[in-house]
């Protein structure tokens, strides 16, 4: 429970900066000398409009008919209250997630791929977990043990991380999924599959130096 406070608390705190039009870092404050976005090239923005607007519509249109359903009893006003605290609450909710997953980073740390898209997606995945990156081509077949970590379905993953063993994520509200593929979306995929090559090759040979 207090996972999970502390997670909207973090997305009511990102709300507040998206209304305040603060101005994201070039570099993301989890970001260290490597880092993959997804602000730039998700589609989200767009799907987050249509969905705010579709908010400010259902609410009067819901008013309209408790008014016609409930006439103008003690109930009507109840309904209304609560239909308006949830309207309230869910835009407030779906900014927040959409500034924080802009906000956020994946990361090339000393370990391992620090990976974090907002509040839904983050955990630590070694190098030596992986036994290859690549790009992702045509469309890939939908597994319960691979983790899709994009913003949105229509942000088809452009990264493939396969995995020697499985690793343990944690989704939105602090949720554990065990993955045996990752899946990304990031703004330069081609950067990230070099780089992270480039990481998990330097991993490998300091292990072998420490076994030899």
């Amino acid at each position: 429970m207090i996972r999970l406070l502390h997670s909207e608390l973090r997305i009511v705190r990102a709300f507040v900066r998206a209304i305040a039009l603060r101005p994201i870092p070039e570099r993301p404050a989890n970001a260290h000398d490597s880092a993959a976005t997804i602000r730039r090239t998700s589609q989200y923005g767009t799907i987050l409009f249509v969905l705010v607007m579709l908010i400010v519509i259902e609410v009067p249109v819901a008013h309209m008919l408790l008014a016609k359903w409930l006439g103008t009893g003690g109930w009507k006003t109840v309904f209304e209250r609560v239909l308006l605290v949830f309207a309230v609450y869910g835009g407030v909710w779906l900014i927040g997630d959409a500034r924080a997953m802009r906000e956020s980073a994946h990361t090339l740390e000393p370990e391992g791929l620090s990976l974090a898209l907002g509040e839904r997606w983050k955990g630590m995945v070694p190098y030596g977990a992986i036994a290859y990156v690549a790009r992702a081509s045509g469309e890939l077949v939908p597994r319960k043990s691979a983790a899709e970590v994009t913003p949105i379905p229509l942000d088809a993953p452009n990264v493939v991380l396969h995995l020697r063993r499985p690793v343990v994520l944690r989704r939105i509200f602090h949720v554990p999924y065990v993955a045996d593929e990752i899946r990304l979306f990031v703004d330069e995929p081609e950067a990230l599959v070099a780089s992270l090559r480039h990481a998990i090759a330097v991993d490998a040979t300091l292990r072998n130096e420490l076994r030899a």
